[in-house]
């Protein structure tokens, strides 16, 4: 097997980025990832694919969409010339769910999967219910697996922007940020992931939509949201001999 060298393109500047070094840290594979933060969220991602006609004329994404090409126009920037200009042989896609932006819309989301669903064919997205902040959410460091599963919060929880305040109060963040804590939460979120794929009505071969699928019918139900992080498994589907 070649070297590899994988493109991160993540939403946010700050919080995606610290997650990441942290997990990659661990497993000392920082030198094999390059993450870039494209600073806004899918749905404007999406609207900007739009105005510059990327798409096709039904509005989804081309599947041989050339995206560190993409990135560089749209963005301009020294460090999107240098991604442009990069072979890599993964790329990785990391956003937020974001259900209380004001372009949200499960459809957007769905083209974004469809067309990223190989990370070495184009790129594969993860996505972070209801965001990236979610890694962190764990009311009990004693908490159960299935109590974890169940894991929700309600839809008005986003609206009033009270999440982040929510996951970092006290008793709701893991005490503890060693490595042995990140990997027991990553082996959370990674369990929670193959158990709403278990009980989820849908069988698509993308595991990634059918996860989707749920949490959009349960929130359209109930207004509240599963929470889990998928960007961790990107760790598992490069090596699953570290679950």
């Amino acid at each position: 097997m070649g070297k590899k060298n994988f493109l991160v393109l993540v939403e946010g500047a700050k919080a995606e980025p610290k997650l990441l070094q942290s997990i990659l840290s661990i497993y000392d594979m920082s030198n094999e990832y390059n993450i870039f933060s494209y600073e806004t969220n899918l749905y404007s991602f999406y609207n900007r694919l739009k105005n510059n006609d990327y798409l096709d004329i039904d509005g989804s994404i081309p599947d041989d969409l050339d995206l560190p090409l993409v990135i560089h126009d749209l963005k301009n920037t020294p460090e999107s010339l240098e991604i442009r200009d990069e072979k890599f042989t993964d790329i990785l896609l990391i956003f937020d769910f974001d259900p209380h932006d004001t372009n949200y819309s499960a459809d957007i989301l769905h083209h974004f999967l469809t067309a990223f669903d190989d990370s070495s064919d184009g790129g594969k997205l993860y996505l972070n219910y209801p965001m990236v902040e979610s890694f962190w959410h764990l009311p009990s460091p004693e908490l159960s697996q299935d109590d974890f599963n169940d894991l929700s919060i309600d839809l008005e929880c986003l609206k009033n922007k009270e999440y982040k305040e929510l996951v970092h109060c006290n008793g709701c963040r893991s005490n503890s940020e060693a490595p042995e804590s990140i990997k027991e939460l990553m082996k959370k979120h990674y369990q929670k992931f193959n158990h709403l794929n278990d009980i989820s009505e849908y069988t698509e071969f993308n595991l990634q939509s059918n996860v989707l699928n749920h949490i959009v019918d349960e929130m359209n139900s109930t207004e509240t949201i599963k929470v889990i992080n998928t960007s961790v498994i990107f760790i598992y589907d490069y090596n699953f001999n570290l679950v």
